[in-house]
């Protein structure tokens, strides 16, 4: 890892010969290393939202250490949850001419009349089913003789979930992404989104849970009815899901010009854009609403660490002081902050070339052009305690003024003696040893230096 000083804190680059991205292909898994990338993919989904939560979030960091991974401690945006440009650099990125980067989330709540009907009792007789058409969805058939099944709507709700006698909420989610052509669901025309953008469509609901307060200015997490069996408890009796939409658009651009932003599409790119350009494209690949839930489920909301035994305390909303949105909003900002989180942790996997050593079932999914070493170097993080800087500068005079002492010193000992040093340093013959006087004993003798024959 190459170290320096930057802006008052110690950064350095991250150094792999493999760095590029690479990708889990579920075709070619066993059941054993599929099972290991859902754990990772889990954890790092977790990762990147208990870094959203600390380091985007908090007024005060009681763990700064925490937040001091990368170079910008979070990706700013205004409340519209659109980042605007900004560059490259700021993601971690160490070149010269750096892309801009967008990532812009919008999230709205959906009508739910006409597009909900009641469609008869469920399993038992007890609870009415739901149907939800915002459009159609397609799979295979799981009997394995290669059919197809299509469904005419996009969710089924088979049961009231306050019946299920767990305290917490439920969400199912689906991704919609044009430019693809293998779909499982296609929405209605109304939710088609624009071109190069990605929709996730998310349903939530709340189980057995009773609220400490009324309201009902929220959307997604009503509760106006007083429950009959606990005082001054309210519940949300509505057992139909509500439905929560997002559109994500994510660009990347040569420079400031809008007119230079292309999206992030599978297709590679030409190397014309440069190597800076194939990195932010490859790290923005997953940075959307959908990958930063559908592992975490329900468990994702922030809604969730409210109830405790069945008991929620009051959620955000107009009428609560502490709050200055609802909760449905809340949510949004927080799955938005989570996808600028884990932009940075994907480019730090990028640029480390995480799964490079484990052959199938990952490949590269790097352009050709730059699968040779060309993104290695480029990414910069800020070096943790423990760490030691290195001034660049101070160790190159150190390093040369130690090549100087070195080259003298080794002059110095293979140069010639003068012809006097050479006469004294060789050997006596015998008839010129000096003479012994007679009266010295033979004790004082055996202490005179001889030479050899």
């Amino acid at each position: 890892m190459l170290a320096f000083d930057d802006d008052g804190y110690d950064s350095g680059l991250v150094k792999s010969g493999n760095c590029g991205l690479w990708v889990f292909d579920m075709e070619k898994a066993n059941n054993a290393t599929y099972e290991r990338e859902i754990e990772y993919q889990s954890d790092k989904e977790r990762r990147a939202a208990e870094y959203a939560r600390i380091c985007y979030r908090a007024t005060s960091m009681a763990n700064p250490e925490a937040c001091s991974i990368f170079v910008e401690r979070k990706l700013h945006y205004p409340i519209a949850f659109d980042t605007g440009l900004f560059p490259a650099t700021k993601l971690g990125l160490n070149i010269p001419k750096s892309p801009m980067i967008r990532r812009k989330t919008t999230c709205t709540p959906l009508e739910m009349d006409p597009f909900v009907e009641e469609v008869g009792l469920g399993p038992g007789g007890l609870d009415w089913q739901y149907q939800y058409k915002y459009g159609n969805v397609t799979y295979k058939n799981e009997s394995g003789d290669g059919s197809t099944v299509h469904q005419p709507y996009t969710f089924l709700m088979p049961a009231d979930p306050f019946r299920w006698g767990v305290g917490t909420y439920s969400l199912w989610i689906y991704e919609f992404i044009k430019h693809e052509f293998d779909h499982y669901w296609t929405p209605i025309p109304q939710l088609t989104p624009p071109d190069n953008t990605y929709l996730t469509l998310m349903f939530i609901v709340s189980c057995h849970i009773l609220y400490r307060a009324t309201w009902n200015e929220d959307y997604i997490f009503p509760s106006p009815k007083r429950d009959p069996c606990y005082a001054g408890l309210f519940v949300n009796p509505d057992p139909r899901p509500h439905p929560l939409a997002c559109i994500d658009e994510v660009e990347v651009c040569t420079d400031n010009d809008k007119s230079s932003c292309s999206p992030v599409v599978n297709s590679a790119r030409d190397s014309k854009d440069g190597y800076g350009h194939e990195f932010a494209r490859l790290a923005l690949k997953h940075s959307k609403t959908y990958d930063t839930i559908q592992y975490r489920m329900g468990t994702a909301l922030l809604a969730q660490v409210n109830i405790w035994q069945f008991r929620s305390r009051p959620l955000c909303g107009p009428s609560h002081d502490r709050c200055k949105y609802t909760q449905w909003i809340l949510e949004a900002q927080a799955l938005f902050e989570t996808s600028l989180a884990r932009l940075q942790f994907d480019a730090l996997d990028i640029a480390m070339g995480l799964h490079s050593d484990e052959g199938e079932p990952y490949h590269q999914d790097t352009a050709k052009w730059a699968q040779q070493g060309e993104l290695c170097g480029m990414f910069k993080i800020r070096l943790q305690q423990g760490f030691r800087n290195i001034n660049l500068l101070l160790s190159a005079i150190f390093y040369l003024i130690t090549l100087v002492i070195v080259v003298v010193l080794h002059r110095g000992i293979g140069r010639p003696f003068p012809d006097e040093e050479m006469e004294r340093a060789a050997p006596k013959r015998d008839d010129d040893r000096p003479q012994v006087p007679d009266d010295v004993d033979s004790q004082s003798n055996a202490d005179q230096p001889t030479a050899s024959e």
